[in-house]
């Protein structure tokens, strides 16, 4: 054994170019998993870093209903001071608010307003001036609230940093910002009976807010309790939000939570199940690990298509080096070297330069994070949302990744080992190269073959009867039938040959395949199948298909050199160069395969992401064109009184004067969910073993339909009731029938509360209950019946997210209503989404109280994300050419010093230089052609395929992207030209006669 490892160091020493060449392989693999580590560890940490200073100490939330939030008796908060493992509690009220200024005529429409005790407030932090204004010192103890009768006459708060730069009208002293001395903001809001009321406050300062426990950190508004008690007409003892911080932070935050729900329904029993306890930060730490690590699968999936390039690439100079030194092994054999020996020596050599590989790859991976950081800050805006990302270095990581760089290379020797071991010694010698016999495979295919199938037959029952894993299901299902076929191909190669079983398992992966990415994932949505594990399920599909192709071409290589010599044989100057260079492609299987398999991988994820991205961002117009509708701006007024916005003049004017580009305009009645619009719909909440109907408050966007907005507008329906004939939004303008149209977004809603898994469950002909008035006095509801006609096709009315629903403007929703609250804006059509926001801030400057929305602009935002992670994921891939280009570099130079005598004899023959170096040329290419087809093919079909899963739905076109793909096709031929030329130059410049003498 020893004479055997000292044996492979001194190969080492003897080709330091193959081997730095096998180095690097094993270094980018390495390289690429070290880096995905770490830089999915740094996200990670930053976001997590980035909520704790959000959330501070506020571990827990409690607050009474889902989406709305009900005022509770402070006797609550005096029950859960009891809880144990509590080391800081503190009663709050938050809501939602519009803040308006006139000082800057600017409108906020997306405000939380709390209102905090600031002595039970103190664990989780003090409201600290802000140094980055001047005249900001402010002490919130002194904040005054002063009433004469049911006028306030003074009320003062404090407010966040970004909503400062919109409502308050600065001095410049210095090049400094400097708060002046009264700065008056109205509030619109919604008080404990749902009556809409209108104050103005005066800002006493502007606040450090991180750490108070606000998720909008600089939209907020702070006041006292006391005092925002008084405004929202709540008892002394009202509040509707309590804080908690646990003892342990995250660690014992779910067992705190398990507590108080214990305690209150214990306490309070049905009306106790009501209260909403929410570990925000653990729940959004968590929803941080599970997101990151999706993105780390992804990643890792595509990262390890470029390693198994690698691989690719070791095998096949390591096959290289086999071939060079086969009259060597052969005269080792002769003196005594036994195959074990043999084998030890080959498998050290390659251990000792994956050690080193790995080694240096671990260095790479730090850079390689840092790179995928870059990547993600630059093509995903990251930096914008986290302001520091530093590296973060796991020890395990690090060992997980340089002990796959060892496997990697053991496994990148075994066969090319194995294969050296059975050299003949005699034949290798004498270098004489005997017919090759085609031989069936031994038992031990048969063996392993029956292992495969009775491992994939359990796995495909098991995908049949698992009832309570639905995700994993098809994902098994799939991975069960590539086992069985896989197994089939190794038990029949032993009974009718390895050829015709390997070509059969190869073709019936490629159908497996295609018909999974094709057929089966595009209907993954309607089988009940999380977005998250079709993706998986695609990603098996996809290898499947990309590793089919290349086993079925690479079987019938030397059928496709001798079609690419008929061609040239058609071309009368390349006859002689064909042959030659076709022969070789034939001759050298293994070699020719693996090299275009390089090339077939990298191309097939760069042509499949170009094709998705293409539809994608060309279909896009098409589809942002339905969604608006004939609409490009919405410019709306939560409230229903505006007289005290003081706009003189007629709205629509207005809208019309300020901008030349406005064309029509539709004035609509309209109430904002912030402000308490909602509808009562019914959800189907199931766990694992019962299925109940709860009827939940959703907030919603409420619009009255008129006969303008149908003139303007046009929007398809999804589906339609077939109690009314005609067109639904005339059948839901008639105020007689009660009809009601909502969004059909709605239907595919479901959320995971309490073990329970909503989903809606409103149907066509359902009822549903709107709010329709408040009694002042008594400030009950009254709440009307509504019946769904209608599932409509677009998003643009939602203002807050929220869902949305039309009915008429004379229904008795708004009876309260004398003037429309909202416009809707048509603006030339050759205006682009630039112009568009630009006439949306022009409408919005000269209508106070008024916020504007540019559809196209929301959507592109929209869109924007997905469109960044596929070209992220494309810049990711890329880099898989630089592999690629080794490939063929490699099997250049080999084929050039392995035809040296080949090419003297050619050059004694009458072969120009000229000639000699296209012979090369057209070898390398047809290698890289045969990649870069097998690229286009999978590419198109695994891009149509992620199209219907994913675009169909929203009437996306299925768009090639030809000018990506000529690119694509131009740098596989120039870099296939370079990594030919070059060494064949050198190789056509030796003397014939010094080429004829070379021995190796």
């Amino acid at each position: 054994m020893l004479y055997a490892i000292k044996h492979a160091l001194r190969g080492i020493s003897r080709r330091k170019l193959k081997n730095l060449i096998n180095t690097i392989g094993i270094l980018i693999g390495v390289s690429l998993l070290a880096g995905v580590q770490i830089a999915t560890d740094s996200l990670v940490n930053a976001m997590q870093e980035t909520v704790s200073l959000r959330y501070g100490d506020a571990d827990i939330v409690v607050q009474k209903g889902e989406y709305i939030p009900e005022f509770f008796d402070y006797e609550i908060y005096n029950l859960l001071k009891l809880v144990p493992n509590i080391d800081g509690i503190a009663p709050r009220i938050t809501s939602q608010v519009i803040a308006i200024s006139a000082a800057t005529e600017q409108t906020e429409p997306f405000v939380t307003i709390i209102g905090i005790d600031e002595y039970l407030d103190e664990p989780f932090g003090q409201l600290l001036p802000d140094e980055t204004y001047g005249n900001n010192d402010f002490d919130f103890s002194d904040l005054e609230l002063q009433y004469s009768g049911d006028q306030l006459l003074s009320g003062e708060c404090i407010i966040g940093n970004l909503l400062a730069e919109d409502v308050i009208d600065f001095d410049v002293e210095d090049e400094g910002l400097v708060m002046p001395n009264v700065n008056l903001m109205s509030i619109l809001y919604t008080n404990v009976s749902g009556i809409l009321k209108t104050e103005t406050l005066n800002v006493k300062g502007i606040a450090k807010v991180e750490g108070k426990g606000v998720i909008n950190t600089g939209y907020v508004i702070f006041m006292k309790l006391s005092h925002l008690q008084v405004l929202f007409d709540t008892s002394s003892m009202g509040i509707n939000n309590i804080i908690i911080s646990t003892t342990k932070g995250n660690e014992n935050a779910e067992e705190v939570k398990n507590s108080i729900h214990e305690l209150l329904e214990t306490q309070y029993g049905e009306e106790g199940e009501k209260f909403q306890v929410d570990p925000q930060k653990f729940e959004a730490f968590k929803d941080i690990e599970d997101s990151i690590g999706n993105f780390r699968v992804v990643l890792y999936v595509f990262g390890s298509l470029i390693i198994i390039s690698g691989i690719m690439l070791i095998i096949n100079i390591t096959l290289m080096n086999i071939d060079e030194r086969q009259r060597s092994i052969g005269i080792m054999r002769a003196i005594g070297m036994t195959q074990r020996q043999l084998l030890i020596s080959l498998i050290t050599e390659s251990m000792v330069l994956g050690g080193i590989g790995s080694a240096l790859g671990l260095g790479g991976g730090v850079l390689s994070g840092q790179g995928i950081i870059f990547l993600l800050e630059n093509f995903l805006d990251i930096g914008s949302i986290l302001k520091d990302i530093p590296l973060i270095i796991q020890p395990r990581g690090f060992l997980i990744s340089f002990s796959i760089g060892i496997v990697i290379s053991l496994l990148a020797a075994l066969y090319p080992a194995w294969k050296a071991s059975r050299i003949d010694i005699v034949e290798t010698i004498n270098e004489v190269e005997t017919p090759q016999i085609r031989r069936k495979t031994g038992n031990w295919s048969i063996i392993l073959g029956i292992l495969l199938i009775l491992t994939s037959i359990g796995a495909f029952v098991i995908s049949l009867i698992i009832e309570t894993l639905p995700d994993w299901r098809w994902m098994i299902f799939i991975s069960s039938i590539l086992g069985f076929l896989f197994g089939l191909g190794f038990t029949l190669s032993r009974i009718i040959g390895s050829r015709i079983s390997f070509n059969g398992f190869s073709l019936s992966w490629m159908v497996t395949g295609l018909l999974s990415v094709l057929l089966l994932n595009p209907f993954m949505k309607n089988l009940g199948v999380d977005e998250e594990w079709a993706l998986y399920t695609f990603l098996i599909g996809m290898l499947a298909l990309v590793f089919g192709t290349i086993i079925f071409i690479a079987l019938n290589l030397e059928w496709i050199s001798n079609r690419f010599n008929d061609v040239f044989q058609q071309i009368k100057r390349m006859r002689s160069m064909g042959i030659v260079s076709m022969r070789y492609v034939g001759k050298k299987k293994t070699r020719s395969a693996l090299t275009f398999a390089i090339f077939g991988v990298i191309l097939t994820m760069n042509v499949f992401l170009a094709v998705f991205t293409g539809s994608f961002t060309l279909g896009f117009d098409d589809f942002a064109e339905q969604e608006e509708g004939g609409v490009n701006i919405i410019a709306y007024s939560p409230g229903i009184d505006l007289s005290f916005l003081n706009i003189t003049g007629d709205p629509i004017d207005i809208i019309k004067n300020a901008d030349p580009n406005v064309e029509r305009v539709v004035g609509m009645k309209f109430k904002l969910s912030l402000l308490g619009a909602f509808a009562n719909l019914r959800f189907s909440a199931t766990n694992e073993s019962t299925t109940i109907t709860e009827e939940l408050t959703v907030p919603s966007d409420t619009w009255g339909i008129n006969e303008e907005f149908l003139d303007m507008t046009e929007y398809p329906f999804e589906s339609v009731w077939d109690g009314i004939t005609g067109d639904p939004w005339v059948a839901a303008m008639d105020n007689t029938t009660n009809y009601v149209i909502l969004p059909n977004l709605l239907q595919e809603f479901e959320f995971d509360e309490g073990g329970k898994t909503y989903v809606l469950d409103v149907e066509l002909g359902s009822n549903i209950s709107i709010p329709e008035s408040v009694d002042p006095v008594t400030f009950e509801v009254t709440l009307g019946n509504y019946t769904v006609i209608a599932f409509v096709e677009t998003t643009s009315y939602s203002m807050l997210f929220s869902s949305y629903l039309f009915v008429s403007e004379n229904s008795s929703i708004f009876q309260d209503f004398d003037e429309p609250t909202a416009y809707l804006v048509q603006t030339n059509p050759r205006l682009t989404t630039e112009q568009n926001l630009e006439v949306s801030r022009n409408i919005e400057a000269e209508l106070l109280g008024f916020d504007t929305l540019c559809l196209r602009d929301r959507m592109e935002s929209f869109m924007e994300l997905i469109t960044q992670s596929v070209s992220f994921m494309q810049a990711f891939v890329s880099l898989g050419l630089v592999v690629g280009v080794l490939g063929l570099i490699v099997v250049s130079l080999r084929g050039i010093t392995e035809r040296t005598r080949e090419i003297g004899m050619m050059r004694a023959l009458g072969f120009q230089r000229s000639e000699v170096i296209t012979a090369v040329v057209v070898e390398i290419f047809a290698v890289a052609f045969v990649g870069l087809v097998i690229g286009f093919v999978n590419g198109f079909i695994l891009g149509y395929g992620m199209y219907t899963q994913y675009l169909t739905e929203f009437d996306f076109r299925f768009i090639i992207p030809w000018a990506t793909l000529a690119l694509f096709t131009f740098v596989t031929i120039i870099l296939s030209i370079i990594a030919a030329v070059l060494p064949a130059r050198r190789a056509s410049k030796i003397p014939p006669s010094e080429a004829l003498r070379y021995t190796g």
